[in-house]
């Protein structure tokens, strides 16, 4: 079972049905990476799988994904509130930028919130623990080792404690005696997991430190897998040392959590978008590349034409007055006119999530196609399309 979908052709074929622009998110496609998910990590034997609502933050979709997987990992209040009104039965949290006030609704909530530095906690703990009355924590971790990848960041991270520099051992020692805190839970997010290797170096940090935190009983090993899962050679041996690691080293553990983002919506996500008008050789859109995809922007193809036209090069740019709003530039198509349109992957990850709005255009309507059916997922839905 490959990792890749296919592409959802009927949906193509359908695709006149909805206004442009539009994204448009394949359930198929996404239910068959949750399943090919659950199989590679299930050599890791307490797995949970959760979603990283950072990559997509859509209400309705959010309300679908909380049927198909266990949990979801939030990194605002904002989030917060989309992942209460999408129904998670369960959510982790961490960010050193979320209000002390949020901090403690979360976690009367039954949020697994794992503190970000010492002094949000210390703050947390004065404000809302005066009582001094023993409470199971989390806690996320700096792990101070080099790293073997740009977007690896380990010791170039600036999130968690770095429990190696004994000023913040100290202090994290006094903080958790004074207000009889217990750590329960440990998260780490390095960026990409990138190899075995990144893996290997980092477990073995922990075993050194672990000793500090002997109940812990939730391992949050964060996102970041893509790169891991693009070298097939890596993947199982990666997992079944997570699972040799946390049997010899974690005897009270009850979860190990991983939380992809990209991973999961990536390559279920398309965007239509249509031909407003065409001024030698340029083909302007109804849609921008610069306010959608200027992070992700050199992965996207187009998969889809309505043109039968014969084969020109062509220009295709966004609908803002910036000059450098092009989604391809001089590339061969199908000869794009006027209400033509074109289907554009992978757009499921990071685009909505992180579009801006230059001259206040909106972004695009997004869509669940399932059951051969476009589900329209407006801002504030929380329907679960069955």
């Amino acid at each position: 079972m490959s990792l890749f979908p296919k592409l959802p052709q009927n949906m193509f074929n359908r695709s006149n049905e909805i206004t442009s622009p539009a994204v448009v998110y394949d359930a198929e496609s996404l239910t068959h990476v949750v399943h090919h998910l659950r199989r590679r990590l299930g050599s890791v034997k307490k797995m949970k799988l959760y979603v990283s609502m950072k990559a997509n933050r859509n209400v309705g979709l959010n309300a679908y994904m909380s049927r198909v997987v266990d949990g979801v990992d939030v990194s605002s209040y904002e989030e917060y509130q989309v992942a209460t009104i999408a129904g998670y039965s369960r959510i982790s949290a961490t960010s050193p930028g979320i209000k002390i006030e949020h901090i403690h609704e979360m976690i009367e909530n039954q949020v697994q919130f794992d503190f970000d530095n010492v002094e949000q906690l210390y703050a947390y703990s004065c404000q809302y623990n005066e009582s001094r009355q023993p409470k199971d924590i989390g806690l996320r971790l700096n792990i101070p080792i080099g790293s073997n990848g740009a977007t690896t960041y380990l010791s170039k991270s600036r999130f968690g404690i770095n429990v190696s520099q004994s000023e913040n051992q100290q202090a994290l020692k006094e903080i958790l005696k004074e207000f009889h805190y217990k750590v329960i839970s440990i998260h780490i997010h390095i960026g990409e997991l990138n190899n075995f290797n990144t893996v290997k170096d980092t477990l073995n940090y922990l075993v050194d430190i672990l000793s500090l935190f002997p109940d812990v009983q939730t391992l949050n090993l964060g996102g970041g897998l893509t790169r891991l899962f693009s070298n097939e050679e890596d993947i199982d041996k990666t997992f079944e040392l997570i699972q040799s690691y946390t049997e010899q080293y974690l005897p009270k553990l009850k979860e190990v959590i991983f939380e992809p983002g990209m991973l999961v919506y990536v390559m279920a996500g398309y965007l239509k978008t249509s031909v407003l008008s065409v001024n030698n050789g340029v083909v302007n859109m109804d849609s921008s590349s610069w306010n959608l995809i200027e992070w992700t922007k050199a992965n996207v193809k187009i998969v889809y034409t309505s043109s039968s036209g014969d084969m020109e090069q062509q220009t295709i740019a966004g609908n803002t007055c910036y000059e450098k709003d092009i989604y391809f530039e001089n590339m061969a198509s199908n000869k794009l006119s006027l209400n033509d349109y074109i289907v554009l992957f992978p757009f499921g990850a990071y685009t909505i999530s992180m579009s801006k709005s230059l001259h206040g255009i909106p972004t695009p309507k997004e869509y669940l196609y399932i059951n051969d059916e476009f589900k329209e997922l407006s801002v504030g839905e929380s329907q679960v399309y069955a």
